[in-house]
């Protein structure tokens, strides 16, 4: 017999006699979590409600909860939730919305139409008073059958589709982006008829569970609780004046219980300063961050383009999505996202005002002419202690979420690990060079200072017998220029050294 003695194994179990090739794949690298997720839980005329929709642009985002096949203009007065869109920078990784289910909301119908001897239901495809607009007739079919029949659905002149010959075998597969079908046991198509408008939509009204949800009802906030549902910051648009602090609280327990990412709080409208320092105190993490006070910006929806004043949380949110972790959202960092704000509801805090506020762990507004626009005057947090500072947050997040997910995929795997000559197997050195490696290339580009990991330190014999490994990892990150002092000496009489 002649051959090759080279063969080709895929466990090192089958190697045999010759040269055995056995393919290891090349280690995986250390993959940085996504921080540019927006959050949003809005009442909206349309859509999906209480579920979590990814949108990525602004035009998807009107064509899903507001659609201008329904409505071409925009009613913000009724739905000021819309506003919180208005002049912002989408972030890269998009928004998740939902849409808030409010209590009473309904879908409009054409009710139960007479099919032979059972029923056919025309319905909005989502509940709310815009399905109200929507028109069905049914007509005798276009190729002649009379067993069939054209459905047209319509909206004054801005939407129109024609269905042409649907017979009973064509019913349960029926689609259309506005409109829903069900039948009953139908045994003929309905009859014709004129241009008929649905009714019984409603819009509802909502109350604080709409909003925020509980362990029995994904609802609002609540629907974020998933893991699937992760973002980076969360927070609700122009939540209605009565329900603030059921929403405050709210995004606070979503913030302490999922702990991973931050909330932008809503704030009390008409708040003075001083209460803003004091409404904190119910609000305390390293989570959360409340804006103070509302601000203006340009509706673009509105014909007239009015001034309109609206929640900084939007605002605040975007801007901290808009920026890498480990940099602040406020002063230089985040004001290229704030500069569709055009003042502020309240422009009466002084210096020492400001100051206060950002001790109390309020991020405030500071419209300044240096940025030719706003700025949030200190990127902060709630937290009287520990991590006050949003980037701190923020960068503690990215970092453990990203070294987390990728040392999950070491889970059960070899503990190759020789506390006596600190000597690391092929398997637990492939972890801690794709650690360094990561870690390596943030300090290369100047997103963290310096780092150290120790994998034998923090670990015992037992520890390892046992199947627990600790890796000791200590990060510094850089610090934000929040003081700078220009320290100047200027006169005749100055002496200056060469140097």
């Amino acid at each position: 017999m002649s051959g090759s003695l080279v063969r080709r194994i895929s466990a090192l179990s089958a190697a045999g006699y010759g040269v055995n090739l056995f393919e290891v794949a090349s280690p995986r690298p250390v993959e940085g979590v996504s921080t540019n997720l927006v959050g949003l839980v809005a009442l909206l005329p349309w859509g999906p409600t209480d579920e979590v929709t990814l949108i990525t642009n602004p035009a998807e985002l009107w064509e899903v909860f507001y659609p201008n096949a329904l409505s071409a203009t925009k009613d913000t007065a009724a739905w000021p939730a819309v506003l919180a869109l208005q002049n912002q920078v989408l972030p890269a990784g998009g928004l998740r919305v939902v849409r808030v289910g409010a209590t009473g909301a309904a879908a409009a119908s054409s009710g139960d139409l007479t099919a032979g001897s059972g029923t056919v239901t025309l319905s909005a495809a989502h509940v709310g008073s815009l399905g109200n607009s929507l028109r069905y007739q049914w007509a005798a079919a276009s190729g002649g059958d009379s067993a069939k029949r054209d459905l047209l659905i319509s909206v004054g002149t801005s939407y129109a589709a024609r269905y042409k010959d649907l017979g009973l075998a064509d019913l349960a597969a029926f689609s259309d982006p506005l409109v829903r079908l069900t039948s009953a046991s139908p045994t003929a198509m309905p009859a014709t008829c004129a241009a008929t408008a649905f009714t019984g939509g409603a819009d509802g009204s909502p109350v604080a569970g709409d909003f925020v949800g509980s362990s029995s009802a994904a609802k609002g906030i609540r629907c974020f609780y998933a893991e699937s549902a992760a973002v980076a910051v969360l927070f609700v648009a122009e939540a209605p004046a009565g329900l603030v602090d059921n929403v405050n609280a709210g995004l606070k327990a979503w913030a302490d219980a999922v702990q991973r990412g931050m909330a932008a709080l809503s704030a009390v409208p008409g708040q003075a300063a001083d209460d803003a320092m004091a409404y904190v105190e119910d609000y305390r993490s390293d989570r959360l961050v409340y804006t103070w006070p509302r601000v203006r910006t340009v509706n673009f929806l509105d014909p007239a383009n009015p001034e309109v004043t609206v929640d900084g949380n939007a605002w605040a949110a975007f801007a901290i999505a808009n920026v890498e972790p480990w940099l602040s959202p406020g002063g230089a960092g985040g004001a290229p996202f704030l500069r569709g704000i055009t003042s502020l509801a309240d422009s009466s805090a002084t210096t020492t005002t400001l100051d206060l506020l950002n001790e109390a762990g309020v991020a405030p507004w500071f419209m300044s002419s240096a940025f030719e626009g706003c700025i949030l005057r200190l990127g902060c947090t709630t937290a009287r202690s520990g991590r006050t500072r949003i980037y701190d947050r923020r960068m503690t997040d990215f970092l453990l979420e990203s070294l987390s997910r990728h040392a999950e995929r070491f889970t059960e795997s070899q503990l190759d690990v020789d506390l006596t000559t600190r000597d690391l197997g092929p398997n637990a050195d492939a972890l801690v060079t794709a650690v360094v490696g990561f870690l390596s290339g943030l300090k290369a580009d100047r997103s963290i200072a310096d780092f150290q990991l120790d994998p034998f330190g923090g670990n015992t014999t037992g520890d390892l017998a046992a199947g627990r490994w600790t890796l000791v990892l200590r990060v510094r990150l850089y610090s934000m220029a929040e003081v700078i002092v220009l320290r100047a000496q200027v006169g005749t009489t100055v002496s200056i050294t060469a140097e």
